[in-house]
């Protein structure tokens, strides 16, 4: 199925020894599309928020969409993203280089910074990458449709939409 825009929500949970990754895809009804987390090294804060990026834009460029909305609640990773604040740390520029190079692939995109409350869902699937006895998990293959998903066994976390004007909250 081809999307023309989608809304990319992206994430990174930060402990000492390793970093979850998540990322949320919804489409244009904002029905929920794709929903994925990954474990990987410990790294930074920062490092952290463009690595969940750089993974939610490559999941978002196997969809191929012609417009993608990128929602985050790094505002560092935002404003460099945009272009009005320069990256000084040398750990961030590779992952910023990487993060534009893959920007640069879809026909339009943007970047806003929105509060932690409204990226509740891509922080819990986050947290759950390196939850203990943790296992990945992706995007569910059901048959119908159900008003309510349960996205983490581990986190006992259920979300279900929530209509905010012309946006659909996953909460």
């Amino acid at each position: 199925m081809t999307h023309t825009v989608l809304f990319v929500y992206a994430d990174a949970s930060v402990q000492p020894e390793a970093t979850g990754l998540g990322a949320v895809i919804r489409d244009e009804q904002g029905n929920l599309i794709v929903w994925r987390n990954q474990a990987a090294r410990a790294m930074t804060c920062n490092e952290a928020e463009y690595a969940a990026l750089i993974f939610a834009l490559e999941e978002a460029l196997a969809l191929a969409p012609k417009e993608v909305r990128v929602f985050s609640d790094s505002r560092l990773v935002v404003e460099q993203m945009r272009g009005w604040i320069r990256v000084h740390s040398d750990n961030l520029r590779p992952l910023h280089r990487k993060a534009r190079q893959l920007a640069e692939r879809f026909e339009r995109i943007s970047f806003t910074h929105i509060p932690r409350e409204r990226n509740q869902l891509a922080d819990a699937i986050a947290d759950d990458a390196i939850a203990p006895r943790h296992e990945s998990f992706s995007t569910p293959r059901r048959k119908g449709k159900s008003k309510m998903l349960c996205v983490s066994a581990s986190l006992r976390l259920c979300v279900e939409p929530v209509s905010q004007g012309s946006q659909c909250l996953w909460w």
